[in-house]
Parts: structure tokens; C-alpha cells; sequence
């Protein structure tokens, strides 16, 4: 996996907006970096659009981090859950701007057997 960090291409913008910007100093959990290959797969679920990806990264971040203990050592207490919801936070106020309600959506599921649960009984 490669890191590169290039101004004035679409990964580089990326790492610039999320904060994954020096190599072996990143924004993930112990200090790591979003390969190149990952945030170009993410671009591309996201057709290419930039802020789009950004939200789905930040989201990954928040993911990632909220995996991570809170440590306290006698008076000093670390919470790693701050910086998930900081993550969190970020990815839906990209979200917002772009006009994407990430809270809101639906599922609808379509049984595919022919059976249909509400369906009149006619062989009455």
C-alpha cells in the first residue's frame, strides 16, 4: 500500500480536508495513514465526487476510533470516544452541506418467492 501526497490531484485534496496529510502521522488509530489505494477505492464509490468521499472517510475514522479503549492512569484519563465523535460530527456536517440527511432512509425489501403475506385469500 502506497502513500503520496501531491498538490493539485483529487487523493491529495482529500488528505489535505481529513487531516491525512504527513506519512507515518496520520489521522487513524496509532498514527497511520489511508493508503492511496483505499481513498481511490472510496473516490470511486463515490463517482468521483470528492466531498463525498470525504464524509465516507471521515465516517471510516470515527468507526475506527470508536474500536479504541479509553485509558485512564491514575488522574490522567485518555477517551478516545471524543475523537470518534468528532469524526462522526465532521462526516455529517459534510454530509449536511451537501444536502445528504445521513439519518434519514429507507429499506424496502421485495420477496423475490411469489409469496406476497398480505395478499386476499380468493380460493374461498
Amino acid at each position: 500500500m502506497t502513500f503520496s501526497y501531491t498538490i493539485g490531484t483529487d487523493l491529495s485534496d482529500i488528505r489535505l480536508r481529513i487531516g491525512d496529510t504527513i506519512y507515518a502521522a496520520g489521522v487513524r488509530p496509532r498514527g497511520a495513514n489511508f493508503s492511496d489505494e483505499e481513498i481511490t477505492r472510496v473516490l470511486t464509490l463515490c463517482d468521483s465526487n470528492v466531498d463525498f468521499a470525504i464524509a465516507m472517510l471521515l465516517e471510516t475514522l470515527s468507526n475506527e476510533w470508536a474500536k479504541i479503549a479509553s485509558i485512564t492512569v491514575g488522574p490522567v484519563r485518555q477517551d478516545y470516544t471524543s475523537v470518534s465523535k468528532q469524526f462522526a460530527k465532521q462526516a455529517d456536517d459534510t454530509r449536511m452541506r451537501l444536502g445528504i440527511d445521513s439519518k434519514s432512509f429507507a429499506i424496502v425489501m421485495k420477496r423475490m418467492d411469489g409469496y406476497q403475506a398480505d395478499a386476499e385469500d380468493t380460493s374461498a
